[in-house]
């Protein structure tokens, strides 16, 4: 059994993409993460992103980010859960080039990166990748309260 600081895991997933990393996550915010998002993003590396309240309740920390990668990149595609109550989207999951994966209880923030104590697992069973990337389609295009946002939306266009 390998343990390792959940940043590290963070770092290594993305570090290691070739095609494209996918992350649905309420909070994706820890700077090392985007930073290196960021860094394959310029490397032509697809990156979509499932999030929550990024139109209705956009956190500032989201804004330093978010808008810059969809403006810049055709790489890019963000979904966000608007919940019309205090519902939560609660997933912690990173798929790397549909063959390795991380699944467990930390937001991608810099407290449950770095503080927290959480558990997580890597994943490389493809079936069970396949499965996760099932349920991905799924919420991006089926469910009623997902939605794919555009530039404008995240600045507040009309």
């Amino acid at each position: 059994l390998e343990m390792t600081r959940t940043n590290q895991t963070f770092q290594r997933l993305v570090n290691s993409a070739r095609q494209n990393v996918t992350i649905m996550g309420y909070d994706i915010t820890q700077s090392d993460l985007t930073k290196s998002l960021q860094k394959k993003i310029d490397k032509g590396v697809s990156v979509h992103v499932l999030t929550e309240k990024a139109k209705s309740g956009m956190r500032s920390r989201y804004k330093k980010f978010l808008p810059k990668w969809i403006s810049e990149s055709n790489n890019v595609r963000l979904w966000s859960y608007e919940p019309d109550d205090s519902s939560k989207m609660h997933i912690k999951c990173m798929v790397v080039d549909e063959s390795r994966a991380y699944l467990g209880s930390a937001n991608f923030s810099y407290h449950g990166s770095n503080k927290n104590i959480e558990l997580g697992v890597q994943i490389s069973d493809k079936r069970v990748i396949s499965d996760i990337m099932k349920i991905f389609e799924y919420l991006t295009s089926e469910h009623p309260l997902i939605q794919e946002m555009a530039l404008s939306d995240l600045r507040g266009d009309k």
